[in-house]
């Protein structure tokens, strides 16, 4: 079809796209696997071969450097492929951080009448990268072919994006603990009052930890302990709640009685987490007092 703006090609929005990758690069998570797509409208005639070219942006490059390793092909459910036929792919390494992936289909039937992934590429941050930055993956040439090997619509789609984030935030500062002596309920418990120094820099949230020294109500007689790091489940500690790096306290109650020990991490919002902060002595959750069976004190 032709008109006043020049040709028109109904095919045109087919396109070959990358995927943002699902999740941030951090220093303990440093490679990443993004999709390449090839986004077909049309049905018909089949495609046999799609070549597509990709650039690194500078802010990354290759997990291993090696492309047959780090370029996968796609096979399965989802990928551009005809189950009845085997895939071929080739791939050259252009230099700066291009590349260029071919994929054919081999055999009978000849192609295929839809699109879908065509391989995966596996990158990490490059050595420019030091605390924060975002790179792409972006598709610089399409060309795909029918059958006959004639030239099918084709063309780059979207770029993938990258969140780099290799800080760690600081260690929550002035972390203490008070126990609540006024206002608490009749539960047998006290709350206890946190406090902290909000955290600066690269920080979205704060995690708080609790441990108890064990064995109530007489403390020496069992297996209890002075809570120490590390800091965690695996450890006896229990996580007491997240919260927004902006809050400066929290009031605590636990369930039990104790004489608690708290700690805390900061965290962004790739998952970077602090070293832990300081640990506080401990603090009980119930008051002190004299005993009486109702008749004899003491």
């Amino acid at each position: 079809l032709s008109g006043i703006g020049g040709a028109c090609n109904q095919y045109a929005d087919n396109n070959v796209s990358v995927a943002d990758a699902p999740a941030c690069v951090t220093s303990s998570s440093a490679c990443v696997s993004l999709p390449v797509t090839f986004n077909r409208l049309d049905t018909t005639p089949d495609s046999r071969g799609v070549s597509v070219t990709f650039q690194l942006s500078p802010e990354l490059e290759l997990c291993t450097g090696n492309p047959d390793f780090d370029i996968t092909p796609a096979t399965g459910a989802g990928s551009w492929s005809h189950p009845n036929t085997n895939l071929w792919v080739e791939i050259l390494d252009n230099g700066g951080g291009s590349y260029t992936v071919d994929r054919t289909i081999i055999g009978e039937p000849c192609g295929s009448s839809h699109g879908g992934t065509l391989f995966h590429v596996n990158v990490k941050p490059s050595s420019l990268v030091t605390t924060e930055a975002i790179g792409t993956v972006t598709v610089t040439a399409v060309t795909v072919r029918d059958c006959a090997n004639a030239t099918l619509a084709g063309s780059p789609g979207a770029a993938g994006h990258v969140a780099i984030n290799l800080s760690t935030p600081a260690a929550l500062a002035g972390l203490t603990a008070a126990q609540v002596k006024t206002g608490n309920d009749s539960d047998g418990t006290t709350e206890i009052a946190l406090s902290w120094t909000a955290p600066t820099g690269d920080a979205d949230f704060i995690t708080i930890w609790r441990k108890g020294y064990g064995d109530y109500p007489e403390y020496n007689d069992g297996t209890g302990a002075v809570a120490v790091a590390p800091v965690d489940a695996g450890h006896g500690w229990a996580l007491v709640t997240t919260l927004p790096a902006t809050s400066t306290g929290y009031t605590d109650e636990p369930a039990v009685r104790d004489f608690w020990y708290y700690a805390a991490y900061v965290a962004d919002e790739c998952g970077n987490t602090s070293p832990v902060s300081a640990i506080t002595g401990g603090t009980l959750n119930y008051h002190l007092g004299d005993v009486t069976d109702g008749i004899v004190n003491g």
